[in-house]
């Protein structure tokens, strides 16, 4: 049991370390914390960035945070970036507050 949990040990020191977070994500986050009611109880649960049939860039982040009642809820954020040598150019942004609700809704009918 010891040399099983001192190889596991071993094979996590030995992987390689976390890539940095890509710019997009970061600023889409600043973005959300800055709107949260309580940034406080903030909870990243996913981060994604992909580029999308028309070219340009969405970021989607699910969280978990305390709405304006104290209550936990989980919600995602989109943030969407042109293209720039096929990276999100986080100078300029698209739209930071797209509803995810009118897809949702497209796909349960």
């Amino acid at each position: 049991m010891r040399r099983a949990v001192l190889a596991l040990v071993m094979l996590a020191s030995c992987a390689s370390p976390q890539q940095a977070e890509p710019p997009a994500i970061a600023q889409c986050r600043e973005y959300l914390l800055k709107k949260l009611k309580a940034p406080s109880t903030y909870k990243q649960i996913q981060a994604d960035q992909v580029k999308m049939d028309d070219g340009k860039w969405s970021v989607v982040i699910q969280y978990d945070a305390a709405n304006a009642y104290g209550t936990p809820i989980r919600d995602n954020q989109v943030c969407r970036y042109p293209d720039l040598n096929d990276q999100p150019d986080t100078r300029k942004y698209i739209d930071f507050d797209e509803d995810l609700v009118a897809d949702a809704m497209k796909a349960a009918s």
